[in-house]
């Protein structure tokens, strides 16, 4: 029985955003790109919502594979935090106004920065892209690798479904940390809809770290 497409969420109501919205690439001499978007939420409005965060993402050509390239993690580009015009009772497609950034172009500064323009029909901005963030993301796929030297403590859980085992405490070490997560098995030892792993907490929403009895789950 074939079933009419329907976008797709995260727990049966809330439309899973993805970054298929407007979005602006610049290309660079190299062949490399910035690329700013953001996160559409399929909502009822037309796409006019979901704009209050935009992201930086740059890719650059693959070696071997140049109709291939990696992106590297995304960064954020503009969030906004004024007023709320998608919640205005008289709203209206036709002559909408987004919250928060609108359509962006880029421009080359004479001085070599890198800039956009963007609008939301009632307020034009522009933007300097931060030379850092720009230099850390050109950066990323040439310089990260795994770790050379042994880690300084590890740990295995026995092999099988419906386990649980608790990760060491991190707090407290001088220098900063990191880990790395490795997961392995047969295919047969995971059926559909298993959790391999699952680091989620639940945590109080309220500010000021006092419990206000509203609560949030955070993680992955």
């Amino acid at each position: 029985q074939s079933h009419a497409p329907a976008p797709m969420t995260y727990d049966g109501e809330r439309i899973m955003k993805n970054p298929r919205g407007s979005l602006t690439p610049h290309r660079f001499p190299d062949g490399s790109i910035l690329l700013i978007y953001y996160n559409n939420g399929h909502t009822e409005k037309e796409g006019y919502c979901g704009r209050r965060y935009y992201w930086y993402t740059y890719g650059r050509p693959a070696l071997g594979h140049p109709n291939k390239m990696l992106w590297s993690e995304p960064e954020l580009a503009l969030w906004w935090d004024g007023e709320s015009l998608d919640d205005r009772p008289d709203w209206n497609a036709d002559w909408a106004i987004v919250d928060g950034p609108g359509y962006c172009d880029f421009a080359a500064l004479p001085g070599g920065e890198l800039a956009f323009v963007e609008s939301n029909k009632l307020t034009l901005r522009l933007h300097k892209v931060d030379p850092a963030t720009l230099q850390h993301m050109s950066l990323q796929h040439l310089t990260s690798s795994p770790p050379s030297s042994p880690p300084s403590s590890s740990f295995r859980r026995p092999r099988g479904l419906g386990r649980t085992m608790m990760m060491p405490s991190l707090q407290g070490r001088s220098g900063g940390w990191s880990f790395v997560l490795r997961i392995g098995g047969l295919p047969s030892d995971v059926k559909p809809k298993t959790v391999i792993c699952d680091s989620r907490e639940i945590v109080t929403a309220a500010e000021d770290e006092e419990d206000g009895g509203c609560y949030i789950t955070k993680g992955f």
